[in-house]
């Protein structure tokens, strides 16, 4: 549930970018600081956005996924070892 939810407001967020930017280009054309706009700021926040989210999915492999597959590794590397003969014969 907490992935579904994850996945629903960065969409949503990117989304939001998307059609701020075709629809309200007054908005996002709003100066800020200088000669940073709003569509900047908000474009900055996406790579922002998308680091922490590659980030939090990294942590969420390393710590459920890899130990995961490395276990199918090791059940896989038993299993060839008995189907070529060289575990089970004493």
């Amino acid at each position: 549930m907490q992935t579904a939810i994850l996945i629903v407001v960065f969409l949503g967020w990117y989304m939001a970018y998307l059609f701020l930017s075709i629809y309200a280009r007054d908005f996002m054309g709003m100066q800020i600081y200088g000669v940073i706009n709003l569509a900047l700021l908000l474009g900055v926040g996406q790579f922002a956005s998308t680091l922490v989210l590659a980030w939090g999915y990294c942590l969420y492999a390393a710590r459920r996924l890899d130990p995961l597959a490395a276990e199918l590794r090791d059940e896989s590397a038993a299993a060839e070892a008995v189907l070529n003969g060289r575990v089970g014969q004493g």
